[in-house]
């Protein structure tokens, strides 16, 4: 799939091959000093520096999706013929999983909790070639109704190891996304110049649940894998709950 210039500067990176726009400046500062150095009359190695333009190393803010954007998403992978393509955005929206949590699913990471006899996807490192972020990535997430009810479940049965067999890489879907949100006609920045990417469906699926009342804060950041605030309270009460029971007021209340 060829990528512009324009897209590639603006892909979806993945946080871990990030650098901070303070450790950027820091380098670009070092490479000034290097070219001032070979432009100097005693050395004279350069005739101009190509440090000249300004570079502006804040970071990029990102944006969410609308719930009609979402409901755009939604329809246009229901009428989508590469299954990969479809489940990705039904994942993305009804989990708030990360991209590259998603890509690595295999068929034995989605599990029947017998207790409450709902599906969950367990997020894990366990197979070959699969990466977590950080220790909290590690979780359980229980699969929405909506997943069930679009097909979700037998399509997993059908499948052989991997969820996603033709996902090798999670840049793959980094290339695709750009082009399909075109398609949609939706913005790849919002009205507030956030910038828009697969990234910002976790990003909108967060913000909702936090606009839910009586949210259990504790219960969310266990779904979406981020580190557990204690609030005050005594470490010792603040653990994950196994519990996929408890998890599911979560998931249930998000709509779109």
């Amino acid at each position: 799939m060829k990528v512009t210039w324009e897209q590639r500067l603006n892909a979806d990176v993945l946080d871990e091959d990030l650098q901070a726009p303070k450790s950027v400046e820091q380098y670009y500062k070092w490479v000034i000093g290097v070219f001032a150095y070979a432009k100097r009359d005693t050395i004279a190695y350069i005739i101009n520096s190509p440090c000249t333009i300004k570079r502006n190393f804040k970071a990029n803010v990102l944006g969410g999706f609308s719930d009609k954007e979402l409901r755009s998403f939604l329809k246009a992978a229901c009428n989508e013929q590469v299954t990969w393509k479809k489940w990705i955005i039904y994942l993305g929206i009804y989990t708030g999983a990360r991209r590259g949590e998603l890509v690595q699913l295999r068929k034995s990471d989605v599990k029947l909790d017998e207790v409450s006899g709902r599906y969950y996807l367990l997020i894990t490192d366990e197979h070959e070639s699969q990466k977590l972020k950080t220790i909290n990535s590690k979780r359980k997430i229980p699969v929405h109704n909506t997943l069930v009810e679009a097909g979700f479940v037998e399509y997993v049965k059908s499948c052989n190891d991997r969820v996603f067999e033709e996902l090798t890489n999670v840049e793959i879907v980094t290339g695709w996304m750009p082009h399909h949100m075109n398609s949609l006609n939706i913005a790849p920045t919002n009205e507030l110049d956030h910038i828009r990417s697969f990234h910002s469906i976790r990003h909108t699926f967060i913000t909702k649940c936090m606009s839910e009342p009586n949210i259990n804060i504790n219960l969310l950041q266990q779904i979406v894998g981020h580190e557990i605030s204690s609030f005050g309270i005594t470490s010792n009460y603040t653990h994950k709950v196994t519990n996929i029971k408890n998890l599911l007021p979560i998931i249930d209340a998000f709509e779109v």
